[in-house]
């Protein structure tokens, strides 16, 4: 809750620089009173807001160009729970096209010593490669294509089921999703080379958090809460922006709610073998969602301006119309 918090008053704080007071306030009630990031810290009982501050920290700092505070931080977020994972290659692109070689050993360096200082006392009378255990131990954890989230896995009927089931002959749900979410990454990296502000990368790194949860596989319902944060800050650049929050909303509560309350088999059907239709909706939504984003981060508008050309000069005429014209 104390995350819950902080993270409301960063976005404010984040919004504040880019419009009036009033609507950053808007901007902050939009994460604060949002029924699924409520449900999933106050009912579900989760701590998702306790890597999504820092992961949210660390892309303002080093947007901010306090590159080695904002690589430090990035790094606390993985620490805290390995999905921050997913937003260290928006950051290295932005860091690699926008910073110098100083920057990018200042950053690397933060990282490193960041994840040395915090894990030296728990290797305390452990083998060598015990940090490597225990992130390896986080990916075993759940083996599923999707382990509760209404992704394109479960879409796709992989519900609960091992990853290393074929989707289609010769590919697993396992390489589908890698090779998704490499795909997003790309274009991702793509969308921060032409980005010519702050707020364009915000919306990559949502782009990239968004894909994350539903191609990556072993993803389970609580990890679209991070693409929400990311999100909440642009909600009100314009109306399509404001559906999407709407949309992933509403989408994460029920996927939440089903997740919590009900059994292994549900939604999935295994008598039938089918997903059940609000499963598949929801999965729909998000899936036109991520849609929606890659159009809207693809828009001309992005695309780095052409030289302005004269305008014309409007025709001379004579007369006494003209005059009367000219006079007023």
């Amino acid at each position: 809750i104390v995350a819950n918090f902080l993270l409301a008053v960063t976005i404010f704080f984040v919004a504040v620089e880019r419009t009036s007071a009033r609507r950053a306030f808007l901007l902050m009630l939009f994460f604060a009173l949002n029924p699924g990031l409520v449900y999933d810290t106050v009912i579900y009982g989760q701590s998702d807001s306790t890597y999504a501050l820092p992961m949210l920290l660390a892309a303002v700092l080093i947007l901010r160009r306090r590159v080695a505070l904002g690589w430090a931080t990035a790094a606390l977020a993985a620490l805290v729970k390995p999905q921050a994972i997913a937003l260290l290659p928006v950051l290295g692109a932005w860091t690699l096209f926008q910073e110098k070689p100083a920057r990018w050993v200042a950053g690397a360096t933060a990282l490193a010593a960041t994840v040395a200082i915090a894990f030296v006392p728990l290797q305390i009378g452990h083998p060598l490669g015990f940090f490597l255990w225990v992130y390896g131990s986080f990916a075993r954890r759940y083996s599923q294509a999707s382990a509760g989230a209404f992704n394109l896995h479960a879409l796709l009927g992989g519900w609960r089921l091992d990853d290393r089931t074929q989707v289609f002959v010769g590919i697993s749900y396992f390489t589908l999703g890698t090779l998704l979410t490499l795909a997003t990454y790309g274009f991702v990296a793509w969308l921060i080379w032409r980005a010519r502000e702050p707020c364009h990368t915000m919306f990559a790194a949502f782009v990239a958090l968004l894909g994350f949860f539903l191609f990556a596989p072993r993803m389970h319902s609580r990890y679209a809460y991070a693409a929400l944060v990311f999100l909440a800050p642009l909600a009100l650049d314009a109306p399509q922006v404001s559906a999407m929050l709407a949309v992933l909303s509403a989408t994460f509560l029920v996927n939440l709610v089903f997740t919590m309350r009900a059994a292994n088999d549900f939604p999935f059907d295994r008598a039938s073998g089918q997903l059940d239709w609000i499963a598949i909706c929801c999965a729909l939504a998000n899936l036109a969602v991520f849609t929606g984003a890659v159009a809207w981060a693809t828009r001309p508008a992005l695309t780095p301006r052409s030289p302005r050309l004269p305008r014309p000069k409007p025709l001379q005429d004579s007369g006494p119309l003209a005059d009367r014209r000219r006079s007023t």
